[in-house]
């Protein structure tokens, strides 16, 4: 099992660029690192789903296909945002928005707005 905490978590302090796009997070172990470093810069470990923070676990409900992660990441590869659609519990193939993430010093930019248009075009 591998930890976010294991890592020690870089958070990002300083923006390099403000224009942002929304992608898929991918299986890949750094890929999910970033995404969760985007959470934990925001909550720490005190985000509700304590699992996410582990590693495989994160990359098991990936290729699952109850959880898309997607982030709104610069051009300079920092990821500011973060948005999930989770498998509904009693609804096989239904997916509803889960949390939504934007780093503290990228608040005001329009990434939550972003990332819910894009979960929303992804979920159709």
């Amino acid at each position: 099992m591998t930890h976010l905490r294991d890592l020690d978590p870089k958070v990002i302090t300083e923006l390099t660029n403000r224009e942002f796009t929304c992608r898929l997070v991918t299986d890949d172990q750094a890929d999910i690192v970033k995404a969760l470093e985007c959470i934990y810069s925001h909550y720490k470990y005190d985000y509700l789903h304590q699992a996410l923070y582990d590693i495989d676990y994160f990359k098991e409900i990936l290729q699952g296909g109850r959880y898309v992660a997607a982030v709104a990441e610069n051009k300079d590869g920092q990821v500011m945002g973060f948005g999930a659609l989770d498998a509904h519990p009693w609804f096989d193939g239904l997916m509803e928005m889960g949390g939504l993430v934007v780093n503290p010093i990228a608040r005001g930019l329009g990434l939550g707005d972003m990332l819910d248009e894009y979960r929303v075009e992804i979920g159709r």
